[in-house]
């Protein structure tokens, strides 16, 4: 049975405001994207990784994978318009039986470190979900029309990261309950899971403040920071 990454490639960048998905933009002579692929690709624990990106890009894609003799990259997929279409194509890409753990990972995130995914893999051991994420220690605001209505206790707040990995049918299961529902609230896998199998519980693992997501330029140079740092 087989663990596979879907590294989740379909944002369009216009938050950064650049011409090109942020995903595909260059630090230090090389795209972002091959910096996320690369830490999958190294892991002993992957047999597997999906790259689900627009349509667009999907030839490019393809010849960047193949430039960089990422092998275990083995299916580029199409995504939709919105998140959880590129995690339901991912999916039904590997519904032959052969896949037990799927890790889904924003392809936006280039610093995940071995060690987190490795803690990922190993909770899904125990649990059928799992996310990676941060304790907060800001204090934190419910703000409705521009005013507090309440302040949550923080130390049960956490910053949601990815990897977020399942047991394949567990989320298979709960997508297939979703799609179900055209009023679906949901913006990430773990809440696809706590939402339509209440019952299930949702384990966490510690995150890391540098597997941050790239989504303004402010972060950019901070990877490249970290970059020059490493």
């Amino acid at each position: 049975m087989k663990t596979i990454a879907a590294i989740l490639a379909g944002g369009s960048g216009k938050r950064l405001g650049a011409d090109i998905p942020k995903q595909f933009l260059k630090v230090k002579g090389k795209m972002i994207i091959e910096y996320t692929i690369e830490a999958f690709q190294k892991h002993d624990e992957i047999d597997e990784i999906a790259v689900v990106c627009h349509e667009d890009y999907t030839n490019f894609l393809r010849e960047v994978i193949k430039k960089n003799n990422y092998d275990k990259v083995t299916k580029v997929l199409n995504g939709g318009d919105k998140r959880f279409h590129s995690s339901v194509t991912a999916i039904r890409a590997f519904n032959d039986g052969q896949a037990k753990k799927i890790l889904f990972h924003d392809a936006v995130r280039p610093l995940v470190s071995s060690r987190i995914i490795s803690d990922c893999i190993a909770k899904l051991d125990d649990f059928n979900a799992v996310g990676a994420g941060i304790e907060t220690t800001d204090t934190i605001w419910s703000v409705r029309y521009g005013n507090i209505v309440s302040i949550p206790d923080r130390r049960t707040i956490y910053r949601a990261q990815t990897p977020q990995g399942f047991d394949f049918f567990t989320i298979q299961k709960a997508y297939n309950i979703a799609l179900q529902d055209e009023k679906m609230p949901i913006t990430d896998d773990c809440g696809v899971v706590m939402h339509y199998l209440f019952d299930e519980k949702i384990a966490t693992i510690a995150g890391d403040e540098k597997n941050f997501k790239i989504t303004r330029k402010d972060d950019l140079a901070l990877f490249e920071n970290l970059l020059k740092k490493k």
